[in-house]
């Protein structure tokens, strides 16, 4: 059978990271000292270049088809014993997403761009200064009009494409963009960015609720250990893993909500009614914040500082400890996580220090996506905790006999320079967030130092709850 299954893993295209597009709109708000073209050395201002955002219409087709395949012909085509073969690929064959992939890659290389390594959806043209991400058959480019200019006719000469528009503030752009389903707009100040709205309406629909919540998640006392809670039924338990999937989703653009999704879909496999109750706590909280913005003001170049925090033991039941953080360049949040540890921490200490590890291989990743669309950054770790610093300055297990070995080579990384650990007070991590219960008006804080906002109404752009 020709048709896409989706079992076999070779047969996948490539999508980029969702902080890869992140990375470029900040590229698009940071100025930085430009290297191609021989003007090593001349800035670049920040809100100088634009994005361009194209599709490719009918994509699929465009790439030519590897595999023997025949078709039943349409109904004005078909005649008796006969039927088609592909030369093209079409949509739910089992190569086409692949090909494609190898299609505009193809063009791109012959256009001059420089393919990324960390993401190979990523590419560079490092002599014309431009940066693409590419997702699915969405092109998303970054770079001065005219060679924002070159870059869509050359496009248009193999693919048949849409313009959809270019974000900036000259003759002809425009100030709102729809990607991904994200809304992107651009302004005086920078540009923001920011989650589906819909995911938000849909949760809170469901529950007909109309009392907003101040906090995210339940409070200490909800979460120790309690007499036995009755399971869901099938019905409740399919609306639960349902609501909690699209919450786990809507986590990955709101990290006010990261920390009590990843609590919820613990409880995915065996959902009770106390399980029900905590995702309603947090459609409580989203009748209150159904939007969160980010701001990505105008700023001058900027490297990656990556907050890490832990919360040690924090799940009564296994024991286990919680990793958090967020990853900033200069005022723009990136990246931001929240889950459990795989090993049991046996101290606090320990479970910082894996709260550490787990930072700085995302700080790590994102600074390779940053090298794949030409942006050089340096990369700094903050953590609240002196005793994982400690353990991460010297060499060795030293007294905390009980420490995985596995994770002591980010010693390697601090003694050699590559990664810069420094101290943060506990109150001003925002990592801190994305660990534990956070009270309300600390929730507002964190999110401030994350350069995030709240959202009044829904975005003009935003598309609209069926």
């Amino acid at each position: 059978c020709q048709y896409n299954k989706y079992t076999d893993a070779e047969l996948f295209a490539a999508t980029p990271p969702l902080e890869a597009l992140r990375f470029l709109i900040s590229a698009a708000a940071t100025s930085q000292k430009r290297t191609g073209r021989g003007i090593a050395g001349r800035t670049r201002r920040a809100g100088q270049r634009k994005l361009l955002f194209i599709d490719a219409r009918r994509a699929y087709f465009n790439s030519e088809s590897t595999k023997l395949t025949y078709i039943d012909l349409p109904a004005e085509d078909r005649t008796p014993g006969m039927c088609g073969r592909l030369n093209k690929c079409m949509y739910g064959t089992r190569d086409a997403a692949k090909r494609w992939e190898e299609t505009y890659t193809r063009h791109l290389l012959d256009l001059g761009l420089e393919q990324g390594k960390a993401s190979p959806c990523c590419f560079t043209h490092r002599a014309r200064d431009i940066q693409c991400v590419v997702h699915g058959d969405d092109f998303t480019f970054l770079g001065e009009d005219a060679d924002l200019d070159w870059i869509q006719v050359a496009l248009a000469e193999k693919f048949d494409i849409k313009i959809r528009g270019r974000l900036g503030d000259g003759p002809g752009n425009v100030q709102e963009m729809r990607i991904l389903n994200r809304i992107v707009q651009y302004g005086p100040h920078g540009i923001t960015y920011e989650a589906d709205q819909r995911h938000a309406e849909i949760i809170i629909q469901q529950f007909g609720l109309t009392k907003a919540n101040s906090t995210v998640s339940p409070g200490e006392k909800d979460r120790k250990p309690e007499e036995y809670s009755p399971p869901l039924d099938a019905a409740g338990a399919s609306a639960y893993r349902s609501t909690t999937a699209r919450i786990n989703y809507l986590a990955q653009d709101r990290p006010d909500i990261a920390y009590a999704s990843k609590e919820a879909c613990r409880d995915m496999s065996s959902p009770t009614q106390k399980s029900w109750s905590k995702v309603k706590h947090i459609a409580r909280y989203l009748v209150g914040q159904p939007r969160l913005v980010y701001e990505y003001r105008f700023q001058d170049h900027a490297d990656l500082d990556t907050y890490v925090d832990s919360d040690f033991a924090g799940d009564f039941t296994s024991r286990k400890s919680t990793s958090g953080g967020c990853i900033m360049r200069g005022a723009h949040l990136i990246k931001h996580w929240s889950n459990n540890q795989s090993v049991i921490a046996l101290s606090s200490g320990e479970a910082e220090l894996y709260g550490i590890v787990t930072g700085a291989t995302h700080c790590i990743g994102l600074q390779s996506i940053a090298a794949d669309l030409n942006v050089k950054v340096e990369k700094s770790l903050h953590t609240d905790s002196s005793a994982a610093k400690g353990v991460c300055e010297r060499k060795g297990i030293g007294k905390i006999r009980h420490l995985a070995v596995s994770g002591l080579w980010i010693q390697d990384r601090v003694r050699s320079g590559d990664l810069q650990l420094c101290k943060v007070a506990g109150v001003s991590n925002p990592a801190d967030l994305l660990t534990k219960h956070v009270e309300g008006h600390r929730v507002k804080t964190h999110l401030t130092s994350m350069s995030t906002r709240p959202g009044a109404d829904r975005a003009r752009g935003a598309p609209v709850l069926g």
